[in-house]
């Protein structure tokens, strides 16, 4: 008996899903097409109905995690005022040091990323990354958008995150969300007021 087209995109949503949760949790290198597809409860075979190859799953993958991450990002930013010091407590914080598998998939995957043979992989980050970059420039008081202020506090944010998480909860990683948190906020333009 056929499968219909809306049980096939199910399917391949449950793919996805289980697949940019793998990714975000344990890097690139953990999507075992079995155990992929066995987590959504499809046989091995189905899978090259939904996907040419590893490779098209993987892009597919890395893409749902980015998109599902910022996206939440970016409610979050909301719901706390929008502003680029919101962004930062939120990054910085215990939580997000604590929450590996569902934090920022750029923090978990960028290593993965720049080692991937494949320049789609790479492309696709990069897009996302000056998305990222553009909104940052933005809730930092930039119309256009662009900022090496916003690039500048990324990558302090991004670099002061994985410190963190290597020293993990206790003293010296809460240490360093401050330290990353202070130097990140000291990138934000200072505004006239007058």
């Amino acid at each position: 008996m056929g499968h219909s087209q809306a049980e096939k995109a199910e399917s391949r949503e449950r793919i996805l899903d289980a697949a940019a949760a793998r990714i975000r949790a344990g890097g690139l290198d953990n999507l075992s097409i079995d155990a992929l597809m066995q987590q959504a409860s499809l046989t091995r075979g189905g899978f090259y109905g939904h996907f040419r190859s590893r490779s098209a799953l993987t892009l597919a993958a890395l893409g749902r995690a980015l998109d599902g991450a910022f996206a939440s990002q970016r409610a979050a930013q909301q719901r706390a005022g929008g502003g680029f010091r919101s962004l930062v407590a939120r990054y910085l914080s215990r939580a997000h040091r604590d929450g590996i598998g569902q934090g920022c998939p750029i923090a978990s995957l960028a290593a993965d990323v720049a080692r991937c043979d494949d320049p789609q992989v790479r492309a696709l980050m990069a897009e996302r990354l000056d998305g990222v970059f553009e909104r940052t420039a933005r809730s930092m008081g930039e119309p256009d958008g662009k900022s090496d202020a916003a690039v500048a506090a990324w990558s302090t944010m991004l670099g002061g995150l994985l410190l963190a998480r290597v020293y993990g909860p206790g003293a010296r990683g809460d240490e360093i969300l401050a330290i990353a948190r202070q130097a990140a906020l000291a990138q934000e333009p200072a505004r006239d007021v007058g």
